[in-house]
């Protein structure tokens, strides 16, 4: 079971990457699309299963992903089924649209530059 799910853009996937090894290397769990779902495999039901599993969403903050149907979609998830949310700001250049409001409302966001304040609230 991952203690974490990575929750970003395909155009952030570099920065994505680097903080799930990062995690993998101080001894978490991760799950990250990076190589793709399989193909013939239901990919919502991939993502469902992976975030049920997880103890923590890690939403990676940009403004690609914050225009990103699909981590709207991971949020929501994460949220109904009440898991540990840690939104992380990649820049400062975005703004939360409507659709993530409520989930990220009375959070408090950390930027990735502070790795160890992202692993202590995970």
């Amino acid at each position: 079971m991952p203690d974490i799910f990575i929750s970003y853009s395909r155009k952030d996937s570099s920065q994505a990457l680097e903080l799930a090894e990062r995690l993998r290397s101080s001894g978490m769990g991760v799950w990250i699309d990076q190589s793709g779902i399989e193909a013939a495999t239901s990919w919502s039901g991939e993502i469902a299963r992976a975030i049920e599993e997880a103890a923590a969403l890690i939403v990676l903050l940009s403004k690609d992903s914050v225009a990103s149907d699909n981590v709207v979609r991971e949020l929501s998830l994460a949220f109904e089924k009440k898991k540990k949310i840690l939104p992380v700001a990649l820049s400062d250049d975005f703004t939360i649209p409507h659709e993530m409001q409520y989930q990220l409302a009375g959070i408090q966001r950390a930027k990735l530059a502070d790795f160890d304040g992202i692993v202590r609230r995970s």
